[in-house]
């Protein structure tokens, strides 16, 4: 479709340049919220499992998650979104009739079979901008966007740089110091993005009244967690049994609350939800 068809998505034209020709396959309701959910390719399992559980959570509710369609992050939030048998938009790279990674294309056929969709603005491969391109498209269709892990030089930053030009709200997930996987999240921290704690908060920029309190179960068997199993325990207590940094241990924390599998107690110690 062009610009010019009555059924061109209005958002897109917030772009300065926006995608003419866009192609399309399956049904773009816009009468839902979207939240994007983007990051790393090569990601941590603890967050893959963080972002699946959370696209669980808003898909739950209504809410279209929208992404790449690329390994790691990607991958995670459309599976979330399948797995609470929500809608997700996956945005490609690539041509309708050859959509890529390979290793995704039955996680993209399970998006449209859902009643998801599939977009891209490449009548052919290779094309050398085609991720850059693809990420401003995942900005604008998005009501808000998250950006779950990133180095400040990847991909991802093309899509955390359009939302907050286009004025989309920016929310980030809290990393360590040290961890290289938070520099990006915290480079777009300094230009105004916001840090995301509670899935709840998501909800309410989207204008959306959580319905359900039902969670997605998500694996998790990170050492914090198996120390955690042993019984409640301070920051401080985990960060010396397990000789790692305060920081790390806190930010990894905050990571599990927002998961639903730690819950803090009285006496700042922190405990596995139904231990």
């Amino acid at each position: 479709m062009l610009t010019s068809d009555p059924s061109y998505p209005a958002p897109l034209l917030d772009l300065l340049d926006p995608p003419s020709p866009l192609y399309v396959r399956g049904p773009l309701a816009f009468d839902a919220p979207r939240v994007a959910m983007v990051g790393a390719r090569r990601s941590s399992e603890q967050g893959r499992d963080l972002t699946r559980r959370i696209a669980a959570q808003l898909a739950a509710e209504g809410v279209t998650i929208v992404s790449g369609g690329a390994l790691g992050i990607d991958a995670a939030a459309h599976a979330g979104a399948l797995d609470a048998g929500g809608v997700t938009w996956v945005v490609l790279p690539t041509p309708l009739d050859a959509p890529g990674p390979r290793q995704n294309r039955a996680l993209f056929r399970q998006a449209l079979e859902h009643g998801g969709a599939w977009l891209s603005e490449r009548a052919e491969p290779g094309h050398k901008s085609a991720f850059r391109d693809r990420n401003r498209i995942i900005a604008a269709l998005a009501d808000v966007v998250v950006v779950v892990e990133a180095r400040a030089r990847s991909g991802t930053r093309y899509t955390a740089d359009t939302a907050q030009a286009l004025g989309r709200p920016l929310y980030v997930l809290p990393w360590a110091l040290d961890d290289p996987r938070g520099e990006g999240p915290r480079a777009w921290l300094r230009r105004g993005a916001s840090v995301m704690t509670s899935v709840e908060q998501l909800l309410e920029a989207v204008g959306v009244s959580r319905r359900s309190k039902k969670r997605s179960p998500v694996r998790s068997t990170t050492p914090l967690m198996a120390a955690l199993a042993r019984g409640p325990a301070t920051a401080e207590g985990l960060a010396s049994e397990l000789d790692l940094r305060l920081a790390s241990v806190m930010s990894e924390l905050t990571r599990l609350e927002l998961s639903g599998l730690v819950e803090e107690r009285g006496g700042r110690f922190f405990a596995a939800r139904g231990i």
